[in-house]
């Protein structure tokens, strides 16, 4: 509640309510001591409910209130019903002045207050319990995430969004969009788009290295700042072939490719056991980020065998595609009829690639 000098010449008693439902219902409430009279008044008077979610101003001023009297805490006299200002010019004036405010919550239902506004013929303030809370998010495939995986090269769509904070609704807004290396802590400008009311913005990145968004609203007298950060990790593009996809039982194949961004890597020659995947050799990349590694094939039939690379030069590890290797018998010398084959025991396939690799950078 706040004390009013002069409520006899009050105007406006208001306050911007917030509703997360229908029907919530608050009092606009007042506590006055009578000159020349022990105790206190208290009026009261239901303010209208809520018709429907969202923020709306109660003005309480004009309203007709139930008035009761008090003596050590005892109500000991009843006044007619009466607005504020008729009713203490009524009772001796505005001597000591009197405390004005709303009461919300008694009915159990959620609300939010602010921009509390008392106006007399003397004064007007308005306490700003705290500025409107707004939200600043990244939207990516229909989803809000705070942090997102993809591949060196491929262009991430984006939809920087500024919400208020409890309708959910879009806003108008200036924007700023900024980024960095993980690496790195100093922030780069990317964007500063000015958004309507829908609150949306479209854009696309395209890093190579693992990085972060931050988008922020400055906000305004009437709605608080906010920001949002969103980290993108980045795998490293790999391409991986076999020089012959047949290789002949006890002979060597050889698996050449390269990674993107390029560097000097850690890679490892995986194969695929059925269920999971066995490392069978470890080797380098070149600084062009080009690499050749083999190992011998020692079962006849197929199997699948791909790359992966170690963490480093700002992205996370990698792995390239897997690919199907035919080993065959070798030829058998002197005549007759070859016995027959025996029963496959060829893995199944591995899981597809999730996500497929996009198209090489250029770079």
């Amino acid at each position: 509640m706040l004390h009013v000098q002069d409520p006899t010449s009050l105007k406006s008693l208001r306050v911007s309510v917030y509703s997360t439902d229908a029907g919530v219902q608050g009092q606009g409430v007042v506590t006055y001591v009578q000159p020349g009279l022990d105790g206190v008044w208290r009026g009261k008077v239901f303010v209208p409910a809520q018709a429907s979610q969202g923020w709306r101003v109660v003005n309480a001023a004009g309203l007709t209130y139930q008035w009761r009297h008090y003596t050590d805490g005892v109500a000991d006299q009843d006044a007619a019903n009466q607005g504020i200002a008729g009713f203490i010019t009524a009772h001796g004036g505005d001597g000591s002045g009197a405390w004005l405010g709303f009461a919300y919550g008694c009915d159990g239902n959620p609300f939010y207050l602010d921009g509390l506004q008392v106006e007399t013929a003397k004064s007007s303030k308005t306490y700003d319990f705290e500025a409107f809370a707004t939200s600043t998010k990244f939207e990516n495939d229909k989803k809000t995430p705070k942090k997102i995986t993809i591949i060196a090269g491929k262009r991430l769509p984006l939809t920087a969004e500024l919400r208020k904070r409890f309708e959910g609704t879009g806003m108008a807004g200036q924007l700023k969009i900024q980024s960095r290396k993980l690496s790195e802590k100093k922030w780069g400008t990317v964007a500063r788009p000015k958004v309507g009311s829908s609150g949306n913005y479209d854009f696309k990145v395209r890093p190579f290295v693992s990085s972060a968004l931050k988008l922020s609203y400055a906000g305004t007298t009437a709605y608080e700042a906010s920001s949002r950060l969103l980290t993108i990790l980045v795998r490293p593009f790999v391409t991986g072939g076999f020089v012959n996809a047949t290789v002949t039982k006890g002979h060597s194949f050889t698996l050449r490719g390269r990674i993107l961004p390029a560097r000097h890597a850690g890679i490892t020659l995986q194969r695929w056991a059925g269920t999971h995947w066995v490392s069978i050799k470890k080797g380098s990349t070149g600084n062009d980020g080009r690499y050749s590694i083999g190992a011998v094939s020692t079962k006849v039939g197929r199997s699948y065998w791909r790359i992966t690379v170690a963490p480093g030069g700002g992205n996370i590890a990698g792995k390239s595609p897997w690919q199907k290797l035919k080993t065959v018998a070798p030829p058998t010398g002197g005549g007759g009829t070859p016995p027959p084959p025996p029963p496959s025991d060829d893995p199944p396939p591995p899981p597809a690639d999730d996500p497929p690799p996009p198209p090489p950078p250029t770079h």
